[in-house]
């Protein structure tokens, strides 16, 4: 297979000769595997001479497209071995034609995914300047961050007694909500009950205004012609923040005791936050050092696939904000394409710098990573659905690990998360030794 022409950093034109023999060993692999699938007069199936089949298929008009199909076959194949591990991978066949005859020649037109090189990545990767949000000493928890942590675990704790008041601020309701219809069967079909908080706004100023004060079992037609009818009124009750409550969260001796691991919780929250923030750093100042060209056709594959998994997301959501995010998802079809343009470029640059540095996961790494997935699931054909075949998931595995590995490799070759991960090696030895103070 010979290049011929380069129009693109991600197009390339090559010419390949099949001699007649070539073209006969093809014909061969169509033939024996349709085979299979006719039935002949006269020949067991899967016994009928071959030109009998070519006869049928000839006669059907199915042999030129299924030679097509299976010279293209031929020809991502030769480029795999050829040039695949060089250069790149094909993403997408633009254009294939006949140029000669005798040696049949074609002359394709490729998409292709450019790999890096060595000399591409020279050592860009080792002088990133990555400037932290803040240095791992000013990160530190603040006794209101304390205090809205406590509030928070009070709020998992809290009951909601029914009481015989009117509605007022923060107080919870069953509202039984029916629109003006034009018959009793349209508004049955649309009525609207649900529990919420009160005097929030939650239904707008002017229903909250219209419904303060009403009681259990009042009902009420709004001026709009919506009628409202409270069913049921609740008051929350929140438990005391004292030793009891926080005995009741696990092993604590005392309320100072929850403080202490809460505080210890929320700050390996910040870090993690800050940890977070250096490596997006990291990686962007990564993409801007190396530079590299995405195709076209497999970004816009990749965004499409964010856009899917964003509506389905969206399909969970209840209709209101489903309806308000349904006017924005056209205008996000440029995020998508920059979220996966970044994403493709990161994954190419991370595989060169894992060959150039032999960044490899161990088997043991792979194995246990692989068993992790797996025990999310409870049984092994649903895991082989969802997963693939035990091939395909070893090699996402490893290639995921490695990418991991690679990230690490630069975050301390270009001293990004030094600091922090000390803080966190630090606190959580602290933390396991009080869970074991509390064990005992």
């Amino acid at each position: 297979m010979k290049i011929i022409k380069q129009p693109s950093p991600t197009e390339v034109i090559v010419e390949k000769s099949y001699s007649k023999e070539d073209l006969q060993e093809l014909e061969k692999e169509i033939l024996n595997a349709k085979c299979k699938e006719y039935n002949i007069a006269g020949f067991r199936p899967g016994f009928a001479p071959l030109d009998k089949v070519k006869e049928k298929l000839l006669s059907s008009g199915d042999w030129e497209a299924l030679m097509g199909t299976k010279v293209q076959e031929k020809i991502i194949n030769d480029w795999t071995k050829d040039h695949d591990e060089e250069l790149g991978e094909i993403v997408k066949i633009l254009n294939v034609k006949s140029t000669k005859e005798e040696p049949f020649t074609l002359e394709c037109h490729f998409e292709y995914f450019p790999r890096l090189k060595e000399t591409d990545i020279a050592d860009k990767y080792l002088n990133l300047k990555v400037e932290p949000g803040k240095k791992a000493e000013e990160i530190k928890v603040t006794d209101e961050d304390l205090e809205t942590g406590l509030k928070e675990l009070q709020q998992r704790r809290t009951i909601l007694k029914p009481v015989q008041e009117a509605l007022s601020k923060d107080r919870m309701a069953f509202i039984k909500i029916t629109p003006a219809e034009s018959t009793p069967e349209d508004a049955e079909k649309k009525e609207n009950k649900d529990l919420f908080q009160w005097g929030i706004k939650q239904n707008g100023e002017e229903f909250d205004k219209a419904t303060e004060g009403m009681k259990e079992g009042e009902e009420k037609t709004l001026e709009d012609g919506r009628k409202v009818k409270v069913e049921k009124i609740f008051e929350s009750q929140a438990p005391p923040l004292d030793d009891e409550f926080a005995k009741s969260l696990g092993h604590f001796h005392s309320l100072d005791d929850l403080k202490t691991s809460l505080r210890e919780g929320l700050q390996m929250e910040k870090l993690y936050g800050e940890l977070e923030a250096r490596r997006e750093v990291l990686t962007k100042a990564l993409i801007e050092a190396i530079d590299i060209e995405v195709p076209q056709s497999i970004v816009e594959r990749s965004a499409r696939n964010y856009k899917k998994n964003f509506e389905q997301q969206l399909g969970k959501m209840g209709n209101a904000e489903k309806d308000s995010t349904d006017e924005k998802l056209k205008k996000l079809d440029k995020v998508f394409e920059e979220k996966a343009q970044r994403e493709l470029k990161l994954q190419r640059i991370l595989e060169a710098i894992a060959l150039k540095e032999k960044i490899v996961p161990s088997d043991e790494e792979v194995e246990k990573e692989i068993k992790h997935i797996l025990g999310s699931f409870k049984k092994p054909q649903e895991a082989r659905e969802a997963l693939g075949s035990p091939e395909s998931l070893k090699s996402r595995v490893t290639l995921s690990l490695c990418f991991d590995k690679t990230l690490q490799f630069l975050e301390k070759k270009n001293h990004v998360t030094e600091d922090i991960q000390k803080q966190l090696d630090q606190l959580e030895n602290e933390h396991e030794h009080h869970h074991h103070d509390h064990e005992h």
